[in-house]
C-alpha cells in the first residue's frame, strides 16, 4: 500500500472543512431567507380559520344557488326535488317548511325565465352564523345566447356554521326586478 503524504492529507482534509463550512453556511442563508419571506403573523390567530369559514359558507350559498333551476315549484314532486337538490345546504326545519308550501321556497316557478344563480354580495358574520346577502340571477334562452340577465331578485340568508358545516338556516327573497346587459 502507498503512503499518503501529510500533504495531501492537509489537502483533502481543508478541503472537507471547506466543503462542511459552504454546506452549513447555504443552509443557513437558505433557511434566514425563508424565513424573511414568511408573512408576519397577525393579532389574530382565528383569521385564516375564519377566511375558511367565510369560504365555505360562500361555496354553500354559491353551490345551492346552482340548484335551484332543478327544483320546479309547480311540479307535483316539489317537495321530493327539493330533498333532493335542496338538502344538502339547507337545515331540515328551512326544508319542511318549504316542503309544507312550495310557493315560498326558491326555485323554478315558470320554464322562462329560471334561477340561474346566486351572486354573493356581502358576507357578515353573527355569532355561529353568517348573514349572506346576494342576489338571484334570472335567465332565459335569449340572455344565454346574446348575454345579460333576465332579472335579479335580493336575497338574504342565514348560514349557520355551529356543527362544522355550514347550512342555510333562514332564507328572504325580495321582488324580482327586471335585469339588463351585464
Amino acid at each position: 500500500m502507498e503512503k499518503i503524504s501529510t500533504k495531501t492529507l492537509v489537502i483533502i482534509a481543508v478541503i472537507v472543512v471547506v466543503i462542511l463550512i459552504v454546506a452549513f453556511g447555504l443552509t443557513s442563508w437558505m433557511g434566514t431567507k425563508q424565513a424573511s419571506q414568511t408573512p408576519p403573523q397577525t393579532a389574530s390567530s382565528t383569521a385564516p380559520a375564519e377566511d375558511q369559514a367565510e369560504a365555505s359558507v360562500r361555496d354553500v350559498v354559491t353551490t345551492f344557488g346552482s340548484q335551484l333551476q332543478k327544483v320546479s315549484l309547480l311540479a307535483p314532486n316539489a317537495a321530493s326535488t327539493m330533498e333532493e337538490f335542496y338538502g344538502p345546504y339547507v337545515s331540515s326545519d328551512l326544508l319542511a317548511k318549504w316542503e309544507a308550501d312550495p310557493s315560498n321556497a326558491p326555485g323554478r316557478q315558470t320554464s322562462s325565465p329560471w334561477p340561474n344563480n346566486i351572486q354573493v354580495t356581502d358576507v357578515s358574520k353573527s355569532g355561529d352564523n353568517y348573514i349572506v346577502r346576494g342576489q338571484i340571477v334570472f335567465m332565459t334562452s335569449n340572455e344565454v345566447e346574446h348575454g345579460g340577465v333576465a332579472g335579479l331578485q335580493d336575497v338574504t340568508m342565514t348560514v349557520s356554521t355551529a356543527s362544522g358545516t355550514p347550512v342555510i338556516t333562514d332564507y328572504t327573497a325580495g321582488q324580482m326586478s327586471s335585469g339588463g346587459a351585464s
